[in-house]
């Protein structure tokens, strides 16, 4: 599963093509992708889906372009076996918190991050999610893989991910920045 507005930052193309490696390899892998176009990337649209058909992905992979309504959203999250995030955008400049990445672990969805993107910074690689390197859908397919073949990790990444999802709330952020104020 992937979620986001529609942009070529969200890096669509590596959870696809993560998705037709873990076919090649045996793995019965299906994509989602919920990304509402709400800048009218059209363009890019029209690229996804010529993507999809030249992976092979076409009768694997469900696009959503429309999105979901917001009460829809975390049973979609609670329902797929990982959430892939594998925004990239070139230094110097970098995405702010892709608070999907902790949507989808509060559903207790092990969530696959790329980590040149912010909201890495606060999680642990194979503790409290995965982290891949941009442009890698090698390496989403190696943590896909992981887990498959170690269910008990599978489940600690989740639990774990819930656990800091569920921590993050506005009065701990807001007694946080008191803190560093007040410094």
């Amino acid at each position: 599963l992937s979620v986001g507005a529609l942009n070529r930052y969200r890096r669509l193309e590596d959870t696809i093509r993560a998705g037709r490696i873990l076919r090649e390899k045996g793995i019965d892998a299906r994509i989602t992708i919920i990304c509402k176009n709400i800048w009218y990337e059209d363009q890019y649209q029209r690229e996804l889906v010529d993507f999809v058909k030249g992976e092979g992905m076409s009768e694997l992979t469900t696009l959503n372009f429309e999105g979901v309504s917001e009460k829809e959203l975390p049973k979609i999250y609670a329902r797929a076996d990982f959430f892939v995030l594998p925004m990239y955008l070139p230094p110097p400049r970098r995405y702010g918190w892709q608070m999907v990445g902790f949507e989808s672990m509060a559903a207790g969805t092990p969530t696959i991050v790329c980590r040149a993107i912010d909201v890495s910074e606060v999680l642990v690689d194979g503790e409290t999610a995965f982290l891949v390197d941009p442009l890698s859908p090698e390496q989403i397919t190696e943590k896909v893989k992981l887990c498959i073949d170690h269910p008990d990790i599978y489940a600690k990444v989740a639990k774990a991910g819930q656990e800091v999802a569920r921590g993050m709330t506005w009065e701990k952020y807001s007694e946080e920045m008191i803190k560093l104020l007040q410094k």
